[in-house]
């Protein structure tokens, strides 16, 4: 009877060639040697999960030189090649990468798999059912891990949660590894026009998939879950802003298109963006004490004062209040333009000319994030009065569209400013176009 060998390469069968494997001969490799039991036994434990030795995809450092055959080298040596290198994972079994799946799938407390091993490798997330992910999803993981993940990190010291840390966490939890893969997607979406709506059409998929996954997980807090919900939420908010610039770019600007405008008023991802807060406070504690505890680091905001940090936008942020003030004031809406200019302030301490020597930290590092802390710190009733479409609201709203256009260059906010801008003129008409000439010249609409 044939039995199965363990390598980089995946689980094989061979002919038990003596004293060499010729599957290995051929490979030039050395081979671990697993009884079948041992195979099906693999499985990603937590203790595997809260590994802080993460290493980068380009550099798999899987030691297959020694026979073991009581499957613990085996053991983490799959799981390492399965997290650095997803491509390179596979089984002689396999005859396209369409019927090819790697099954994700929950397990009894002794973390074993008794079923097919078609799969040495499984996730376990005790709440959900059986997962499936196709060589596809491999693939998208593939170009998250090498592409994505740095287009969204802000800094270099990010790059490994987004990169690693994100992945690694999202083993455990299927709809985090949804999430994933949904904004490697709008990535791919994003990079080859012509295959746009495919790569929309499998990232709506994936992102539903995860919403789902998510809204189960949040009646089930506790220490295990509390860090993917934290990390899916955050997906959840790159997804949403995209996918609003794209549904807002691709409607005809002369059309009366209510999706177009709701979209640049931020009918959806103003409520994704706010909830991250609610999800926050519910799980905060656990996050400032585990592996994403960086990401909760909001550097010097406490300490920062816009009325001392004179520039050219905080003279026209203070000018705008000049609408309401001659009425007695509003609080409201003198508190979301104080926090607007203090996003500002933040923002510019990171991009302007030699802040790397005088500015903080570059593990602080916040731009596109930066501005959309004023969605977090903003009172509600000013939101209230923007869905509302009230004038004034409207306006604070086109001035922040035109400082949001500064993050203009990460491909996931691109003309969400501009657009805002846009559409706050086309709402509010001549009347209002001396108070919107700083907000259209910024964003190249004048």
């Amino acid at each position: 009877m044939a039995r199965t060998h363990a390598d980089r390469y995946g689980v094989t069968q061979c002919g038990e060639e003596k004293p060499e494997c010729s599957g290995c001969v051929k490979r030039s490799i050395a081979c671990i040697y697993l009884a079948p039991r041992d195979v099906r036994n693999v499985s990603v434990s937590a203790s595997d999960h809260g590994s802080s030795n993460l290493t980068s995809p380009r550099e798999p450092h899987v030691n297959a030189t020694s026979h073991a055959v009581d499957g613990t080298n085996a053991r983490s040596s799959i799981i390492a090649v399965v997290r650095e290198s997803p491509l390179n994972y596979g089984s002689s079994g396999r005859s396209s990468p369409q019927e090819s799946q790697l099954n994700v799938t929950s397990h009894a407390a002794n973390g074993t798999n008794d079923g097919p091993f078609a799969s040495p490798v499984a996730v376990q997330e005790s709440h959900s059912p059986s997962t499936l992910f196709t060589m596809d999803d491999m693939s998208l993981l593939h170009h998250w891990t090498l592409s994505t993940s740095l287009s969204i990190a802000e800094s270099k010291p990010f790059h490994s949660y987004w990169q690693s840390v994100f992945p690694q966490m999202a083993l455990d939890h299927p709809y985090m590894m949804h999430g994933i893969l949904s904004v490697a997607a709008l990535h791919l979406a994003h990079l080859h026009t012509g295959t746009t709506e495919k790569h929309a059409v499998t990232a709506a998929r994936h992102h539903n998939m995860a919403l789902r996954g998510f809204q189960d997980t949040l009646g089930n807090l506790n220490d295990q879950n509390s860090d993917a919900l934290f990390a899916c939420s955050n997906l959840n908010v790159i997804y949403v802003l995209r996918s609003s610039v794209e549904r807002g770019s691709t409607a005809r600007p002369d059309s009366d298109s209510t999706d177009r405008i709701s979209q640049a008023l931020g009918a959806e991802w103003i409520p994704m963006l706010r909830g991250v807060e609610a999800v926050l406070g519910s799980v905060y504690q656990r996050v400032s004490v585990g592996p994403l505890r960086a990401m909760l680091d909001i550097g010097n905001w406490d300490a920062l004062d816009p009325d001392t940090s004179p520039s050219a936008e905080q003279t026209y942020l203070r000018q705008v209040r000049e609408i309401w003030s001659g009425a007695g004031g509003d609080p409201v809406y003198d508190e979301a333009l104080y926090l607007l200019r203090k996003c500002c302030v933040y923002v510019r301490q990171f991009i302007e000319p030699g802040h790397e020597r005088s500015g903080p930290p570059e593990e602080n590092r916040r731009v596109w994030s930066g501005y959309l802390f004023w969605f977090h710190y903003a009172p509600d009733a000013y939101f209230l009065r923007l869905q509302q479409r009230q004038p004034v609201a409207l306006v604070l709203f086109a001035y922040f569209g035109a400082i949001f256009y500064g993050a203009k260059d990460f491909w996931f906010v691109g003309d969400c400013g501009r657009n805002i801008v846009k559409v706050v003129d086309e709402l509010l008409g001549d009347y209002w176009k001396a108070v919107l000439k700083w907000p259209k010249e910024t964003v190249g609409l004048d």
